[in-house]
């Protein structure tokens, strides 16, 4: 079974992360959202730019949502 946490809006990025959306950096100080899920055991992160995750919202505002991680353009659709 898997769990989503809520996304979590982080005002400044303490370290540098990659954007699982765009695959761009998401530098020290930006901010961005995090959102945390649990799947049988398994852990696991996404890190995406406010814009880039804005663009998910807008086409699946309830529930999980599939992406190619690392391969669409930030803050475009796929």
């Amino acid at each position: 079974m898997s769990a989503y946490l809520d996304p979590e809006h982080v005002k400044s990025a303490r370290k540098s992360h990659r954007c699982d959306w765009c695959g761009e950096r998401i530098v020290v100080g930006e901010a961005y959202i995090r959102q945390r899920c649990f799947d049988d055991g398994d852990a696991g992160t996404t890190r995406m730019h406010v814009e880039c995750r804005a663009v998910i919202v807008e086409d699946t505002p309830v529930g999980p949502f599939e992406f190619t991680p690392f391969s669409n353009p930030r803050g475009a659709k796929e």
